[in-house]
Formats: structure tokens, sequence, C-alpha cells
């Protein structure tokens, strides 16, 4: 009976110090968007009223659809309330619209994903054909990189990072490598790592670090090395194989961002490599989704919105109004002028870069409502698996919803290549 209070206390602890490591990244990347401005007597009520959806979360997930709500709400929703009434840049009845739109939204994506339907059964296939294919598909994607981008493979230190992306994004120009890297990444080595512990096929899991490496060779993506933690973590949730303790979710955050205060106040001393690894967890990771809605609301409260002719979706209904530029451009080049439109290019997660460049604050609950159908989908498509191989499989996917677009996360995030 106490359990909502505690998720609540929970989810309060974890919005007080991301107040706190945010207001500490701002003398540092204000001009990123992390600007803060202090709400005086408002931070107490909004920190209340962004953590009471934490009542609605389910008591012991069952789905996919149900782990991430948990995995959502701290890494987006609380952010996504919270950060932007902070930036100062939406004031007024126009902050008031945006909190209770995203809100709502919150509450509606939790209740959405708490039904539960009944599972499609499983295609019958061959054990050893099946395995045959898998291998197979993993020789293709990785031999494909190889072989594309050749000598310009490269397994950057943290301070090369930048160089490295630079020199093979000149090779990639968009073309199809693009999906095999980012379905190797978000798909494949992920399910190899998490059936690898499932089913105790040891081989599997430095095949699929194996391949994350090569991936990360390309573009130095850090977040695809995490990817190999983050699978691993998710085990670390489960008592049973079927019996989640989703609060360990809540309890496992908390320290991670309580840490980060003694280390924002040391990153200028500490070194460039753990320098780069604060940035990466607490700018890029944690608080920079709550950053990019606030700067999108403001980037589309003035300019046209797509209609999602940005999106494979709708660019075949509507015109886009932004020429050449990507809408990640547009708004970099908005928040940070000086830089132009090629050198800060703001993608942003499904609430921003399809709820609300698609068509504003209506967009929000209904990219939310086609967020929840494809995961409730991808449970009923994928059910009778083993819980702790399908929520670990999804950890990816469910990061690319925090940092990027729903339907680029089904393309490239690995969304309808796993189902």
């Amino acid at each position: 009976k106490l359990e909502p209070v505690a998720r609540l206390l929970l989810a309060l602890a974890y919005g007080l110090i991301m107040i706190y490591l945010y207001r500490e990244l701002s003398e540092r990347w204000a001009y990123l968007g992390f600007e803060y401005r202090p709400v005086g007597m408002l931070l107490l009520p909004l920190l209340t009223l962004a953590a009471l959806p934490a009542i609605l979360l389910p008591r012991r997930p069952g789905s996919v659809a149900e782990f991430s709500s948990w995995i959502l709400f701290f890494t987006l929703f609380i952010p996504a309330m919270v950060i932007p009434q902070l930036q100062g840049w939406v004031t007024g009845l126009r902050a008031f619209q945006l909190f209770s739109v995203l809100f709502a939204s919150t509450c509606l994506f939790i209740v959405l994903n708490r039904r539960r339907g009944r599972t499609f059964p499983l295609m019958a296939l061959n054990r050893r054909l099946f395995w045959i294919g898998v291998l197979a598909i993993w020789g293709l994607l990785h031999g494909s990189i190889m072989i594309f981008l050749g000598d310009s493979l490269s397994l950057a230190g943290i301070e090369q990072v930048y160089e490295q992306r630079s020199e093979v994004a000149t090779q990639l120009q968009g073309g199809l490598i693009l999906y095999v890297i980012t379905n190797a990444s978000g798909a494949l080595n992920p399910f190899l790592i998490a059936i690898g512990i499932v089913d105790r096929k040891w081989v599997l899991i430095p095949l699929g670090v194996i391949g994350q490496l090569i991936v990360y060779s390309t573009l130095a993506g850090k977040i695809v090395l995490l990817f190999v933690l983050l699978v691993a973590a998710t085990f670390l949730l489960f008592d049973r194989p079927a019996e989640m303790r989703p609060m360990r979710i809540g309890l496992g955050m908390t320290p991670v961002a309580l840490i980060g205060i003694p280390l924002m106040l040391l990153r200028e001393t500490v070194g460039p490599i753990l320098e780069n690894l604060v940035d990466l967890i607490y700018m890029r990771t944690l608080y920079l989704p709550g950053v990019l809605v606030g700067a999108y609301y403001d980037f589309f409260s003035t300019y046209p919105i797509t209609y999602f002719s940005h999106s494979i979706v709708g660019r075949y209904f509507s015109d886009y109004p932004y020429g050449i530029w990507s809408v990640g451009q547009v708004v970099g080049a908005y928040v940070t002028p000086g830089a132009g439109y090629q050198i800060n290019n703001y993608n942003a997660n499904f609430i921003a870069a399809d709820g609300i460049t698609g068509l504003g604050l209506v967009g929000i609950p209904i990219v939310v409502i086609l967020a929840s159908l494809v995961l409730r989908l991808a449970d009923r498509l994928l059910g009778m698996l083993d819980l702790r191989l399908r929520c670990a499989a999804f950890v990816p996917f469910l990061m690319w919803l925090a940092d990027g677009s729903l339907f680029t996360a089904l393309l490239s995030g690995g969304g309808i290549a796993k189902a």
C-alpha cells in the first residue's frame, strides 16, 4: 500500500537532484540551450506535479510497454516537464500549456501501457536454421561496414571522437550503410548479448560486444558502448525470470544523479576522459531531452510546423518548409545562431521531433499514443519470449525514443528489426 508513495518520493528525490545538476550544467552549457532562470516559490509545486505520474507506474511490469513507462518516465518525461520551465524561454500561459499537455501525455502513456492484450503465437522455426540465419545476418551487416568504410574505421579515444565522426560522415552521406550501422547497434548486437545471458550461450555475448566495437569504430557514437552496459544492467532488475523489481530503476538512477554533484563540481580538475564522461551522462543523455523539448516548443511557437513532412510518414502529403536543412539543423541554428546550420544538429526525442515538430502541442499526445501502440504491438508479437530478453533487447530502442524520432527509432533504432 505504501509503494505508490515510495515511487512518488523517489521521483521527487530524482527531480530535486536533476534540478541542481541542471543549474550546474547551465554555467557551462547555457549557450547550447541549458539556460537556467529560477522560478522561486513555483519550484516545489512544479516538481511535485511532475513527480505525481509515478503513482500510476505499474508495480510489477510484465511487458515491454510497462517496462518502457518506467524507463521513459525518468529519462524523458520528468526532464521534459521540468527543464523547459527552468529555461526561461517559455513563460506565462505558454509555459502552463506546455506543462499541462506533457503532464497529461505522461499519464496517458503510462495508463495505455498498463493494458495487456493477448499475445500472438510465435512462428515455429527450426532452431538450427534460425541461428544460421542470425549469424549470417551478423556477418553480412558487419562485413558490409568493414568493406564499405575500410581504412576509415578506428577505435577513437574519447578526445578523438569528433575527428573520427567527421571523417566517416563525409563518406556516408545518408546512404543505406547508415541503416546497417544503426540496426546492428540498436537491434542485432543487443539481442545477441541479451539472449546470450538468458540462454547462457556465452559465446554470443562477446560476439555482440565485438559488433558494437565495430559500429563504434565508424561514427564513434559513445551511446553504442553504453548500450552494452544498459542491456546487461537490465537483468539486475529481475529477481526471477518473470519478476521485475522496477523500483530499482529509480533507485539506480537517483544515485547516478547524486554522484553527478561532486563530479560536476570537480569536472575541470579530473582530467579530459572523466570530464567527457560526465558530459555524456549528465548533459547529453539525461538532461538534453528536456532542454530540446523547450527549444523545439519555443521554435515552433514562432515558425511553421511541418505536418510530419520532415518524416517518411508525411513527406508525400505536405511540403517541408525548411528546404535542404533538417529540423535538427534549423533548431540548432535557432538556439546557437552564431554557429550556423551545419554545426549543431539538434535531433530530439519523439515528443519534440515528432509531436511538437509535426503538429505543435496537439502532436504530443498523438505521438505518445502512437509510441504506446508500437510498444504494445511488440508485446503481442513477442510476448511468448522471456520477459528479461524482451526488456533487455528493447533498451536501445527506448533510448532512441528518449533521444530521437519514433519513426527513426523504428527504421534505424532497431524497432522493426526486433519485431
